[in-house]
């Protein structure tokens, strides 16, 4: 069917993107990778917004807050435009928010605090993935399809410009380097006294 051609499709593009990224994080960098992978998904969802705009019944006479939920259709070239909006999508998110968030937090928090703070990331990540699950059936209701979309599309923009401004380049940098960037204090360092001559 058309649904498992177009899963198989988004997950063979989700498989490659990851290779990508597994293959070239050293040569681009983290920030690099973030930064493409973000712009990716602000352009799939700028897509998504617009294509659920042109939601209609197929039911003759029927309004769109009346028409049962298996009427609803897209004309076929916005229908087809979801499915390549869905695979920029999820190749956006392999290579940026998918593996390298995960990359980047390992590294840049300082050695004192590190095991903590892993921690902490990872239940804001997996709890912020629970909440969107539970709440985005009453965002679709509050917002429609196409204002849920332009909301995430908001947010992406807000990472892309957080990424630009305060995320720091960790490729080829030692953990202590990065602390030193990330706290602004130099590790380690020493004074050495000239003796005054005479």
């Amino acid at each position: 069917s058309s649904a498992a051609l177009s899963s198989v499709g988004v997950g063979f593009v989700k498989l490659l993107a990851t290779f990508f990224t597994v293959w070239r994080v050293d040569q681009y960098g983290r920030r690099q990778l973030l930064m493409w992978g973000i712009a990716l998904m602000v352009v799939a969802l700028a897509i998504l917004g617009v294509a659920f705009t042109f939601r209609r019944c197929d039911v003759p006479g029927v309004s769109m807050a009346d028409c049962p939920q298996e009427k609803v259709s897209l004309p076929r070239g916005w229908a087809l435009a979801t499915v390549f909006a869905l695979m920029v999508y999820v190749s956006g998110y392999q290579v940026g928010f998918g593996p390298i968030s995960w990359l980047m937090i390992s590294e840049i928090f300082p050695l004192g605090v590190r095991g903590a703070a892993l921690s902490t990331a990872a239940m804001v990540n997996f709890g912020s993935n629970i909440l969107m699950t539970l709440c985005q059936t009453a965002l679709m209701n509050a917002l429609t399809p196409s204002g849920t979309f332009f909301s995430y599309l908001v947010l992406a923009i807000f990472s892309l410009v957080f990424v630009f401004i305060k995320v720091p380049e960790t490729k080829g940098k030692t953990l202590e380097e990065i602390e030193s960037e990330m706290t602004g204090k130099t590790r380690g360092a020493r004074t050495l006294e000239v003796p005054a001559a005479g």
